[in-house]
């Protein structure tokens, strides 16, 4: 973790002169993918209660993935000579159970007209906050996400013990609606200080059983898909298997097939040249 002189707060803002810390829950979105596994692996060594919550959509191809890496990163960290937190079991919510606030998927149009695209998920994420109050998010400091930006034009943060959150007094009516009931705990992190962070104090081994890949091969990352060519045109090779790799460079050597091909497409032409190979 950076070392920072920062103004201390409680989640509601206000100050706190004696700063407790333990046993203080903090329930947090997990993924299986790099921000929520970094953010779930650096809190867990402040003496706190982590809760840790994946939303779980049946239609995504990958939550069997996801779920199996979460797990397996939990139980990890629970063996990591740094994690002082203790770590709930992961709470399981099914989406469809997640009834989604209507003023809230407005509120996200209005400022996807104004600041550029963010997804459909905050829609039902912010809508379960309002019923479970606030949870940590995931989003590092990446300026070209439509998350980041947002959060950067139309929010005003302030840093709180755990990570920044809205200031509901400075902020837009929309943008607390939407990002008001988050924690981020991670958004002065870029992916490669991530990586830094990990080899500084002892997690790469466990940031290695993330799950990103779209379409695994014999249960492993592909090396084709664009979340995979995405790991490895940001130098984080480290986090896909040798023959994820292997794959991913071939497949770059014999590109002939242009940009406006799909990654599906080229994914399958991709496979069988390999099994012919």
């Amino acid at each position: 973790m950076r070392e920072e002189k920062v103004e201390i707060f409680c989640v509601d803002g206000q100050k706190n002169k004696a700063r407790p810390e333990k046993n203080k829950e903090i329930k947090i979105f997990c993924t299986g993918g790099l921000d929520s596994s970094y953010m779930l692996c650096k809190l867990s060594r402040r003496k706190v209660v982590l809760q840790p919550i994946y939303v779980l959509n049946p239609k995504r191809a990958s939550h069997k993935y996801e779920l199996k890496a979460i797990r397996k990163i939990i139980v990890k960290l629970l063996k990591h000579p740094g994690t002082k937190a203790e770590i709930k079991k992961l709470k399981i919510i099914n989406l469809s159970k997640i009834k989604i606030n209507e003023k809230v998927t407005e509120a996200r149009h209005r400022l996807n007209k104004i600041y550029g695209e963010m997804g459909w998920q905050y829609d039902y994420l912010t809508s379960l906050t309002e019923k479970i109050g606030p949870v940590g998010l995931g989003i590092e400091s990446n300026p070209i996400d439509g998350e980041n930006l947002t959060l950067q034009k139309a929010v005003t943060l302030k840093k709180t013990r755990y990570g920044y959150m809205v200031d509901r007094e400075k902020s837009s009516e929309d943008a607390v609606t939407v990002f008001g009931n988050f924690l981020y705990p991670i958004l002065d992190d870029t992916e490669q200080f991530m990586l830094s962070w990990a080899n500084k104090y002892g997690y790469t081994e466990i940031l290695r059983l993330i799950w990103f890949c779209h379409r695994p091969i014999h249960g492993k990352p592909c090396g084709l898909c664009s979340p995979c060519e995405g790991k490895m045109q940001s130098g984080m090779e480290i986090l896909l298997p040798l023959e994820a790799r292997k794959r991913y460079y071939l497949a770059n050597k014999i590109n002939f097939f242009g940009k406006n091909v799909s990654h599906l497409c080229k994914r399958t032409i991709y496979q069988v040249l390999l099994d012919l190979l």
